[in-house]
């Protein structure tokens, strides 16, 4: 039942990969090396948008701020959570001189 859930909830590309596995674990292992690799390139993406990341003119600072806790959340989400230094840092650079 697991198996057929878990076949149900994947996109059609990624199903040639896990069908022939027999067992769950088997399948989210399959599942995880096929992705680690962009994973990565999620990481750096996200580490990239951190970094640049800057106020909109005319923007609040809660919703500035929401959007660079997302980035944060994203990044906590594949385990590459951003130093509080790396937050502070970005969340001080946006100081407009308008």
């Amino acid at each position: 039942m697991a198996k057929n859930i878990i076949l149900d909830r994947v996109k059609d590309h990624v199903v040639p990969h896990i069908t022939e596995k027999e067992t769950i674990y088997e399948m989210l292992e399959a599942l995880k090396k096929l992705y680690q690799h962009t994973s990565v390139q999620r990481r750096m993406l996200l580490e990239n948008q951190l970094r640049s990341y800057q106020m909109k003119k005319g923007e609040l600072i809660d919703t500035f701020l929401g959007g660079l806790n997302e980035i944060r959340d994203q990044l906590t989400a594949i385990e590459a959570t951003p130093d509080q230094e790396s937050m502070v840092r970005t969340a001080l650079n946006v100081v407009s001189e308008d």
